[in-house]
């Protein structure tokens, strides 16, 4: 089961409904569920009052495999509450990672899979510290996670998620 993120406010971007965002022309919600749904029997999107017309764009999108909800946009909440209605795996995918590719979510998935953990983190190594990415396997149901453990990949175009203007001037740069 996958679980994508796509209810935030986006107050770094200045309130902009990021998962519409067109990154090289389609926007990073289309992107990030056509990943989601390679890889994932089930998807839920999760969104909010603030993304709530994000749900337009997904008409056609692996119409047997996925479903909607609205959301507080409260991230840890709704976290949180999919935690707790989802069967386990459940793999957390934010929206704003418009470069996200099957090949790198399937390596993380099945090394994560043979991790002695409850949580499973994606971080980047990004010069002396390690930057988390909003992918996360959680393996075990509800909210009651004892061991967390990242797993770190080299900085990687495939893993940059958009939260600054910064960001997405990187990202859009990037665009033939």
């Amino acid at each position: 089961m996958c679980a994508v993120m796509a209810g935030g406010k986006a107050e770094r971007l200045h309130g902009i409904v990021k998962p519409v965002v067109r990154i090289c022309g389609t926007p990073m919600i289309i992107k990030v569920t056509d990943v989601a749904c390679k890889l994932c029997k089930h998807v839920l999107i999760v969104l909010s009052e603030h993304t709530l017309r994000t749900a337009g764009l997904l008409k056609g999108i692996c119409p047997d495999k996925l479903a909607a909800i609205a959301a507080s946009g409260e991230y840890i909440e709704d976290l949180l509450y999919v935690l707790t209605v989802l069967p386990t795996p459940v793999l957390v995918i934010p929206s704003d990672v418009p470069f996200l590719d099957v090949k790198i979510l399937s390596d993380f998935v099945q090394r994560a899979t043979g991790v002695d953990a409850d949580v499973v983190n994606l971080a980047i190594a990004d010069r002396d510290e390690e930057k988390l990415t909003g992918i996360s396997l959680f393996k075990l149901h509800g909210t009651k996670t004892n061991r967390w453990v990242n797993i770190t990949y080299d900085r990687d175009d495939r893993l940059i998620d958009v939260d600054t203007i910064g960001d997405l001037r990187d990202v859009l740069a990037k665009c033939p």
